[in-house]
């Protein structure tokens, strides 16, 4: 394998000048510069990364942890932060981190390879996590975290005015009795082995959309009746058998809801999928709107409406604030990022 030697005896300069121009720091003449390059792509010389990041401090590769790797809405949001993260000359190390023990060894081994920084995103990311982050000399930008910390860049999506988004179009469109699929509010009263991780926070999420649709009812004068909100899980699984089990005693209700918002579009899939097994019409019999923008809801007929979050911005913005952090010691930000609706066939 050539050496930084080769390179810099094939292009008569010295080891340092060659170094300068692989770490782009310092002057050095155009001519020169070409000749390196020259040398580098003759020889077919690869800089050994390792060696580098301990002379520079920094290993050039970023970690995108997340909750499940099998939840669609990531995919969006590592698209955009892998192909920033490219753009600079970063690479991505991916984290399922779908449980506590496993979010705990990630952040060790982040600290551990001399990793540049993380991004950690629908986690409970605690201040302490944070601070031994911090004291190793990693940076990190939390998206949607259970809580905001404090000296923290973070990025949330507006979830209320997602919910009031929601409402709105509902009602617009004629209809005053609107039902309701949530997810979790409140932490299970169960020890911690008997639960889910995932059941343990991400509770903000829904109780933010669950305000908003509820606050937009009240607004326009419409009446929140309990036996139209039904709580599920998040997962289109739930979606379908809670569909299934409540939508035959919803139709037969004398004083039945004619539009469900569902609070993700793993659900409001779910309850499509088990709406059109009822033979029902829609948006006729009953409208439907999800949240999220899953890309896979454009595939759907009737095609879904929904509440999109804005995950490839969100993504490229988290690397952007990142490598901020980084290489210029920016100030830590704060960023809320508004939602936007998408009218598809289901209303």
């Amino acid at each position: 394998m050539p050496t930084i030697d080769d390179v810099a005896r094939l292009a008569g300069v010295s080891k340092m000048t060659v170094s300068r121009v692989l770490n782009n720091s310092g002057y050095v003449k155009e001519s020169t510069y070409k000749r390196i390059q020259q040398a580098i792509s003759d020889l077919k010389y690869r800089p050994n990364m390792v060696a580098r990041g301990l002379v520079t401090g920094r290993m050039h590769t970023l970690a995108h942890v997340m909750l499940d790797i099998d939840d669609m809405i990531h995919s969006g949001i590592n698209k955009g932060f892998e192909e920033e993260c490219y753009k600079r000359g970063y690479n991505v190390l991916v984290c399922d981190a779908n449980g506590k023990n496993r979010e705990s060894k990630y952040i060790n081994m982040i600290i551990d390879k001399k990793i540049d920084g993380a991004i950690f995103h629908h986690l409970d990311i605690s201040e302490e996590q944070v601070e031994k982050m911090t004291a190793a000399g990693v940076k990190c930008v939390l998206i949607d975290n259970e809580y905001e910390i404090q000296n923290t860049s973070n990025i949330v999506t507006d979830n209320y005015y997602g919910g009031q988004l929601a409402a709105e179009h509902l009602i617009k469109l004629g209809h005053t009795k609107i039902g309701c699929l949530y997810g979790v509010l409140n932490r299970p009263e169960r020890p911690d082995s008997e639960i889910d991780y995932i059941d343990t926070f991400q509770f903000n999420i829904w109780r933010e959309r669950t305000r908003g649709f509820c606050d937009a009812l009240k607004a326009h004068g419409l009446e929140i009746n309990n036996d139209y909100f039904y709580q599920g899980d998040g997962t289109m699984e739930h979606g379908i058998r809670l569909a299934r089990q409540t939508m035959n005693r919803i139709i037969s209700m004398e004083d039945r809801p004619t539009a469900i918002y569902c609070e993700n579009d793993v659900m409001a899939m779910g309850a499509l999928n088990a709406l059109l097994k009822l033979k029902l019409d829609l948006p006729g019999d009953m409208a439907i709107v999800g949240h999220d923008g899953l890309s896979i809801v454009d595939n759907l007929y009737p095609r879904l409406t929904t509440v999109v979050q804005p995950t490839y911005q969100i993504g490229k913005l988290a690397a952007k604030m990142l490598i901020d952090l980084i290489e210029n010691e920016s100030e830590v930000s704060n960023v809320k990022l508004s939602p936007f609706l998408r009218v598809g066939e289901s209303t």
